[in-house]
């Protein structure tokens, strides 16, 4: 497994398959390095699908990028253990207004290709008219 952290749309960009653009840092002995990294760059530097998810804010900025990233990762879903307590908030009315977080520019999405993130998240954000951030609880849902 490899987590991989991007800031906002970077990571959707089609540069994450490429190594050029990318930057490695690995927490393992060197042993282990020869025979995971390689493998690891070698899925992630070309077209081979590797299983793929992703967690950010529950809002539609977060949405799109889901959307993008599925443009670079064909398979990429949303990760439901760390969406799950975020979308239980929302459709507890906790979560904040788009006004609230300075998000009112936020233009909706109507589907990411996500099963889970169109048929649950994008409807709970549109009936409840309110975003949850990715992390930790924002101080409207604590």
């Amino acid at each position: 497994m490899a987590v991989i952290y991007c800031s906002g749309f970077v990571g959707s960009s089609r540069n994450l398959r490429k190594p050029q653009s990318v930057r490695l840092f690995h927490a393992i002995d060197e042993i282990s390095l020869a025979t995971s990294i390689a493998p690891f760059k070698r899925d992630l530097f070309s077209e081979v699908e590797v299983p793929t998810f992703f967690w950010g804010d529950l809002d539609y900025s977060g949405m799109a990028i889901l959307h993008h990233l599925r443009g670079t990762f064909r398979s990429a879903m949303a990760w439901q253990c760390g969406y799950a307590s975020m979308l239980s908030h929302l459709l507890a009315g906790m979560g904040h207004t788009p006004e609230e977080a300075r998000k009112e520019g936020q233009r909706p999405i109507e589907l990411t290709g996500c099963r889970y993130a169109d048929e649950a998240f994008l409807p709970a954000i549109r009936a409840h008219g309110r975003f949850r951030p990715g992390g930790f609880p924002c101080r409207g849902c604590i």
